[in-house]
């Protein structure tokens, strides 16, 4: 399995790509680094950042399907109305939600 994190508050910020880590621990350490950001919770920005992480060049696999996880604490608050367009985008490239 493979692994990317993205935050997102104003803007969606890329934390690291599917092919930075190798290891479990590795993997839990970064995880534990993340510092909260914000203000704000803009989840379309966050999706909007994650085509970017699922390039090939950052460890995306076109022969295995993507799975994207989404965690919050708010609502959107920023760009609803963009929320819904980026989710059916990542669908529609073939993520599973």
């Amino acid at each position: 399995m493979r692994f990317g994190l993205i935050t997102f508050s104003e803007t969606g910020q890329i934390v690291f790509n599917l092919n930075q880590y190798s290891t479990r621990t590795e993997l839990v350490d970064a995880i534990n680094a993340i510092s909260i950001v914000g203000p704000g919770t803009d989840i379309a920005a966050g999706l909007d950042a994650v085509e970017t992480v699922l390039l090939p060049s950052n460890g995306g696999r076109e022969e295995v399907s993507d799975l994207v996880v989404v965690i919050t604490y708010d609502t959107s608050d920023r760009r609803p109305g963009e929320l819904a367009y980026a989710a059916t985008q990542l669908r529609q490239a073939g993520c599973r939600h």
